[in-house]
């Protein structure tokens, strides 16, 4: 995991460096400071970093216009705020943010933000993964809108394009069932992320695709799909 934190004010910075040291210590990780947008750009290229963590009120170039930049080459990284404002929050949507964390605050808190981030990550990261001797390929959970079983051939299909390999559903469904994917009958599995509506007789997939809904399974469905909404 590569990390980069970016705050004016040292001291502050080299705090966060030294919480960042300490949670993630036993793990491959690597952490390098700016104190200026500026200097950060400088040397930012797509997926150099997975997350940086940008202090919003910085002189000259300040978070947001930084996380701008930032998006404008790289659409991957987790951006976090450091900021001592909340209703600074608002202003980082346009740039996706992941999250915001308050430094005037207590110590417990601040820290339990940051391994919260980290989890944030890890969670929206994890990958698919396959390999036998003809085939093999990773894919991050998140591009995956659903897979579907034919005879004993899965098709993962994600937005952009289709993996086939010889597996079982029910594996895919123990795996998978914390990371907010919903079985659909006997031959789905879908992403709950890309549903758009659940209908009398189909789910309808914001990727403008259909998925036949059975009235023995939409109950089950339905109740799964709020769970996933409420975060349950």
């Amino acid at each position: 995991m590569k990390i980069a934190i970016c705050d004016d004010e040292e001291v502050f910075l080299r705090k966060l460096q030294s919480e960042l040291n300490n949670m993630l210590s036993g793990t491959d990780f690597l952490i390098d400071c700016y104190t200026s947008g500026n200097s950060l750009l400088s040397s930012y290229t797509e997926r150099k970093y997975d997350i940086v963590i940008l202090d919003i009120e910085m002189k000259g170039m300040n978070g947001i216009e930084t996380a701008e930049k930032i998006r404008l080459t790289d659409r991957y990284v987790t951006i976090a705020f450091l900021t001592s404002y909340e209703e600074f929050a608002i202003a980082g949507y346009n740039v996706k943010a992941e999250r915001y964390i308050l430094k005037q605050q207590p110590e417990f808190m601040y820290e339990e933000q940051l391994k919260g981030l980290i989890n944030d990550y890890s969670q929206n990261h994890k990958k698919f993964s396959y390999s036998n001797n003809n085939v093999a390929f990773s894919i991050l959970l998140s591009d995956i809108v659903f897979f579907e079983v034919f005879n004993r051939s899965i098709t993962i299909h994600t937005v952009e394009e289709e993996y086939t390999y010889y597996g079982k559903l029910s594996e895919l469904v123990e795996t998978y069932k914390d990371d907010g994917f919903i079985k659909v009958g006997k031959s789905y599995l879908i992403n709950a992320a890309f549903i758009k509506i659940i209908k009398k007789n189909d789910i309808q997939l914001k990727t403008g695709q259909t998925i036949e809904l059975g009235r023995k399974v939409k109950n089950q469905v339905v109740e799964e799909y709020f769970n996933y909404l409420s975060g349950k």
